[in-house]
């Protein structure tokens, strides 16, 4: 079974896509991790973004996505 999981948030998930990618953490097999991470991003941002990256690729199986500002 082929588990897809966006990771959507603020700068928290950018930092975190670009530290995974720098130390080779990627992870594969049957497990794809989409880093959604916009510096900056506000809880109106979000489904502007879930919704475009559901427009040009298939939904996910998983969303996490972790708020901080307004």
């Amino acid at each position: 079974m082929f588990l897809d999981v966006w990771m959507l948030g603020d700068s928290i998930f950018h930092w975190a896509g670009v530290y995974a990618q720098e130390r080779g953490r990627e992870v594969g097999g049957s497990l794809a991790v989409s880093w959604c991470g916009f510096r900056g991003m506000k809880w109106a941002d979000c489904q502007h973004n879930l919704l475009l990256g559901v427009m040009f690729s298939s939904a996910p199986r998983y969303i996490s996505s972790i708020g901080r500002g307004g």
